[in-house]
């Protein structure tokens, strides 16, 4: 498997995680507001760790809104995915819950009543909240990016759907690069390049799917 580098703290933080889970556990993954690539793609990872590694087949991805955007429907269309809304689910019935690309403050009350698991955003810290395993790196120009070396410190073969939607949701959430960015970004979305479905992603892009 070609390796990138990944900071020690992900090393770590990949522990906690495969601790945290158990196989027979169920899991929900959820999002804020309508799902954007990063969003769906982060989702899309965290599952495939805890499914290759732990043996969890149990999860349910959600959100707070619809997927609005045409495109974001089709890459949700194109890898497969249902989420469903928040307020149409049993949020207690899962033992995990999981932020991605956001954090309890931004749901108000719309958060299941308890603290979540796992929270793994790249926006500022905002908020006094609490979770098992929190991850929150601002400099970092996708969420995508740092699943990217949660994959690889895990040692989880990326399937190549997943690795175009973590190819684009880095695309998407760092404006093509024209937002500030890391080093870590240009060498996770190289290393997606070259193992995605291109012509998919194009192909969403011009709303061709």
């Amino acid at each position: 498997m070609h390796r990138l580098p990944f900071k020690s703290e992900t090393q770590q933080n990949v522990k906690k995680l495969l601790e945290l889970a158990q196989p027979d556990d169920s899991l929900l993954v959820l999002m804020h507001g309508s799902p954007d690539p990063d969003a769906i793609a982060s989702a899309m990872a965290l599952r495939e760790i805890l499914l290759r590694t732990k043996g969890l087949s149990k999860w349910v991805f959600a959100a707070t809104e619809p997927i609005r955007r045409q495109q974001n429907r089709e890459l949700a269309q194109a890898m497969r995915l249902n989420i469903r809304l928040l307020n149409q689910i049993d949020a207690g019935a899962c033992r995990l819950v999981a932020l991605v690309d956001a954090q309890p403050s931004f749901f108000g009350d719309s958060l299941p009543a308890r603290e979540p698991d796992i929270v793994m955003d790249h926006h500022p810290r905002e908020g006094g909240w609490q979770a098992e395993l929190a991850d929150i790196r601002p400099s970092y120009g996708a969420l995508s990016t740092i699943l990217t070396e949660y994959l690889l410190a895990a040692r989880v073969r990326i399937p190549r759907n997943l690795h175009t939607a973590l190819l684009y949701g880095i695309k998407t959430d760092t404006d093509n690069f024209d937002r500030e960015t890391l080093a870590e970004d240009i060498r996770a979305y190289t290393y997606h390049s070259r193992r995605a479905n291109l012509r998919l992603i194009r192909r969403i892009e011009l709303n061709q799917t």
